[in-house]
Order: C-alpha cells, then sequence, then structure tokens
C-alpha cells in the first residue's frame, strides 16, 4: 500500500505499488488502506518472505532465499534437497513426483532461509515454512515439532532430521533422493543450466 506524496487521501495497491503481482498481495493492501483511512493500522506488511506458486502439474511452490542469491551475497548455506518418493503420504497417494529443498544458514545458528517444493500439497505448505523464516526459527527449533503421519509434511521432517543427520533414510543409501551439500563464501559460485549455456555461447 503507497501513499501519494502531498495527497494524503489518496491510496494505491496492487500492481501499481511495485511490490509482486500477487492477488494476495493486492488483497492484503487493500485492507492496510482501509486501515490507514480509519487511523488505525494495526502493523505493517513484511514483502521479504512471500510464499509464491506455480500450478504445474506437479504444483510448484517457493519462499525466502534461493541459493543463487545467497551466494552473491556472500552468505554461507547448507541445502537438503528430499525427494517425495522417499514420503509414505505421497506413496500412498501414488503421486511421488515432486521434492522438498530447504536451504539453512553454514553456522551455529542453522537458520532457516528458504524453501523450494514440487508435488501434491505443495501450495498448502509452504505458508508454515514462510512463518519459520518469518520467525527466525532455527533448525533445532523445527525439529522439536511433531508432524502428523501420514503427511506430505513429512517430507519437511525427514529434510530437515538429514541436515542434522539424524533421518532414518541415509544420503548414502538413497544418493538420488536425498542431497545434502553446503556453500561457503570462497567457494565456486553453482552454474545453473541458462549459466552454462551462456558460458559456453561465450566461448564460441
Amino acid at each position: 500500500m503507497e501513499n501519494n506524496n502531498g495527497h494524503k487521501h489518496i491510496y494505491a495497491i496492487g500492481d501499481v505499488t511495485a511490490q509482486a503481482q500477487l492477488y494476495s498481495v493486492a488483497e492484503f493492501q487493500g485492507r492496510l488502506a482501509a486501515e490507514a483511512i480509519a487511523d488505525n493500522i494495526c502493523y505493517l506488511p513484511d514483502y521479504s518472505n512471500m510464499s509464491t506458486l506455480m500450478f504445474f502439474k506437479p504444483e510448484v511452490a517457493a519462499v525466502g532465499a534461493n541459493e543463487k542469491t545467497l551466494q552473491e551475497k556472500n552468505i554461507g548455506y547448507r541445502a537438503v534437497y528430499y525427494s517425495n518418493i522417499l514420503v509414505n503420504r505421497a506413496i500412498a497417494m501414488r503421486n511421488t513426483h515432486g521434492f522438498v529443498k530447504i536451504l539453512v544458514s553454514n553456522d551455529d545458528e542453522q537458520r532457516i532461509l528458504g524453501m523450494r517444493a514440487s508435488g501434491p500439497q505443495a501450495s498448502a505448505y509452504i505458508v508454515a515454512v514462510a512463518h519459520l523464516i518469518n520467525q527466525g526459527n532455527s533448525l533445532s527449533e523445527v525439529l522439536r515439532v511433531f508432524y502428523p503421519h501420514p503427511s506430505i509434511t513429512e517430507g519437511i521432517q525427514e529434510s530437515m532430521r538429514a541436515l542434522a543427520s539424524k533421518s532414518i533414510f541415509k544420503p548414502v543409501a538413497f544418493p538420488k533422493h536425498i542431497k545434502v551439500s553446503e556453500w561457503k563464501p570462497g567457494d565456486p559460485k553453482t552454474q545453473t543450466p541458462r549459466d552454462e549455456k551462456i558460458r559456453k555461447s561465450q566461448k564460441k
């Protein structure tokens, strides 16, 4: 929600505010504008960790930082990729396409920095991780939470456990389905497929 300087009775919401062009953002800003008009603003929006959804098949959801952003900012992190092939509920649903990928800070705190998810119900549980990021929760705090069984969200639980080397499934036993890695400032930056294509074209 933006207030036009010099015209305090005029408010703008939605796409013209240059924030994310999402319905949820415009709806929230509309409520905020109404509160501002009534001079009763409860709290200002935080645009830093908004969940985004793409209704492909399987659906895709994202929140927080990704690896490229963290590397550009020179922030060390640990990453875990966990396939839905190992999630009991996904197996029972006969829909094991997709994964959970979580990034945490590469330090003693191990704060949750971002998540990417694909597969059944990804759009439903991504907001829970957004809340964890906004609260500044660490890996150790999340490990204390009980996850219902069987549920798709157990993929999040096992991802966290894999980062802490406490998952019942081990990356060495399932190298294609569980991948744990880390990046530290000074390490080579990860090349995305697009980056690799550009690099090859520049050599020609």
